[in-house]
């Protein structure tokens, strides 16, 4: 067998390695100040450490140092709790053998390893999941220049994984790295060369750079990279076919065993492409206001757009007990419920605004209606939340779930402390649910949970100190931060009055609201505590 000559660094770029001494970095790497494979000091053979049964410990900081089993059982967290979720980059088969056969790049692999570490149940895998994501980040930075395939999933999984440590600048920099390099890779455009698994997992990932580059960019106010039309016209990809098929295929097929059908990802994406006007919507509204008529328009044409694409959904992929379940037995009641979660989301932040209209004011009707659908999606929200949470095989625990739990639970405090006496005990109940569900969430998530927690706790504030009802919803600056750009600071927005108030544990009823209000207000201050003690 002939015996590897270049380092690690040149063999990737494929160029001629070149050593002044044995056993000292190559010239290449010293040039671009990369780290050597040849300088770093051989450890434990690898065989050795998959049998040592405790090779990791507090320090460890790559899968490399895991023993196999651990590391394919964290592989495995990852595909039963994120993958096809919030992003859908692998076809599973082939990622088990990859990591099987050693044959995953390190990156990728400290990557995929960070979000399953959460999920493990021993806390000392659990506490790998920061510095995991720390590793797959030196790595990918070393190969920055390398534009392939793997590195453009690693780049989307770090950059979610920041988002996760509240790390915008982390978060923005590597999904935009990912969809340039994706870009220059033209993954978006099939390539007749390739096997049915390929070309399949090439659209997932494009598609996944499409969801990314929608919440990212919300989260942190930036402009879309990706446009709609990237996925329009003669020249668009396919949408991505139904999983349970793409699952069951061999690695090398070139023909389907069975004819398409679209899969969850499919309605995923047509569903996404109706979150970015939705954004721009609320951000009109707080930048630059629209006249009532302009308003009614644009929610009700956003509003079909939403209703249709429900209507067409196939009746096995409408949202029932019956789907749910049969999803569930195929592996993909998880995915099932994500893209349910994500409708009743998207629904929600369109009919906010409604929240904030008088019931006096013109076109009561339309507003009414709106504000009826805010209400009933935020607690459809709530419910299907609930559900998964008690379904096994349908959890719902990635992280941007704290973000749509937090929309949910906003409206819900509205109607809790305005409503309908009739409306009070649901409500109550589907906050309760909620706050169950991010205490959960905060076991994986500590740190974006964690703020998400104490942005529910200001949204509050501003609650019990408002005299009036709409006040507490008008879109403003304030609230589109609140609504949207979760990864950036929401203190800096608060109004003068607001940082005066008292905390919601310290809560003590203004003299201007009535008994009712100071009752509801109580309420709401023990569903909230309940929150806090949960928490602690």
């Amino acid at each position: 067998m002939k015996v590897r000559q270049a380092c690690s660094q040149c063999r990737c770029r494929k160029k001629r390695c070149y050593r002044v001494d044995n056993g000292n970095a190559c010239v290449r790497c010293v040039e671009g100040k990369l780290q050597c494979s040849y300088s770093i000091k051989p450890t434990r053979p690898p065989q050795q450490q998959r049998l040592q049964p405790s090779a990791w410990s507090s320090t460890t900081t790559s899968p490399l140092e895991l023993p196999k089993d651990v590391v394919e059982s964290v592989v495995e967290l990852y595909l039963r709790y994120i993958h096809d979720r919030p992003h859908s980059l692998f076809h599973g088969p082939t990622l088990r053998r990859q990591v099987r056969d050693d044959r995953l790049g390190k990156a990728l692999l400290c990557a995929v390893c960070s979000y399953g570490s959460r999920f493990h149940a021993d806390a000392s895998i659990q506490s790998l999941a920061s510095p995991l994501t720390a590793e797959a980040k030196r790595i990918l930075n070393m190969d920055i220049e390398n534009a392939c395939l793997e590195n453009v999933k690693t780049a989307i999984l770090v950059a979610n994984l920041s988002a996760s440590e509240l790390n915008s600048t982390s978060e923005a920099i590597y999904c935009s790295l990912a969809n340039r390099m994706a870009y220059i890779l033209g993954i978006n455009k099939p390539d007749p060369r390739d096997s049915i698994v390929v070309k399949e997992t090439k659209l997932r990932v494009w598609s996944s750079l499409f969801m990314s580059d929608r919440w990212c960019s919300t989260r942190l106010g930036l402009p879309r990279q990706i446009s709609d039309f990237d996925f329009e016209g003669r020249h668009a990809p396919h949408l991505p076919m139904d999983e349970s098929v793409f699952h069951r295929l061999g690695p090398d097929e070139h023909a389907m065993p069975e004819p398409w059908k679209p899969g969850l990802w499919a309605h995923m994406i047509t569903l996404v492409r109706v979150f970015g006007p939705i954004q721009d919507f609320n951000q009109r509204l707080a930048q630059d206001g629209v006249m009532d008529d302009e308003l009614d328009r644009s929610v009700e044409q956003l509003a079909q757009e939403l209703d249709l694409w429900e209507q067409l959904l196939p009746v096995d992929i409408k949202l029932t007990r019956t789907n749910l379940e049969s999803h569930r037995r195929n592996g993909q009641g998880g995915p099932f419920v994500a893209l349910h979660l994500g409708f009743h989301h998207y629904s929600t932040l369109l009919y906010f605004h409604s929240l904030d209209y008088p019931p006096a004011t013109a076109a009561v009707a339309a507003r009414t209606s709106f504000a009826d659908r805010c209400r009933a999606h935020a607690s459809a929200c709530s419910t299907l939340l609930q559900t998964a949470r008690e379904t096994e095989g349908c959890e719902a625990v990635y992280a941007t779930v704290g973000q749509m739990t937090m929309v949910s639970s906003a409206v819900l405090l509205h109607t809790l402390l305005f409503g309908n006496d009739h409306e009070l005990a649901d409500a109550r109940s589907s906050l309760t649910s909620n706050f169950e569900a991010l205490i959960e969430l905060k076991k994986y998530w500590p740190v974006s949970i964690g703020k998400t927690i104490e942005r529910l706790f200001v949204f509050q504030d501003m609650c019990l100190m408002s005299a009036d009802a709409q006040s507490t919803h008008k879109i403003d600056r304030w609230m589109v931060r609140f609504l949207l750009e979760h990864s950036l600071p929401l203190l800096d927005e608060i109004p003068p009055e607001i940082n005066d108030a008292p905390s919601s544990v310290e809560f003590a009823t203004p003299s201007n609201h009535d008994r009712s209000f100071t009752e509801r207000g109580l309420i709401t201050k023990h569903v909230l505590s309940g929150l806090l003690d949960g928490d602690m």
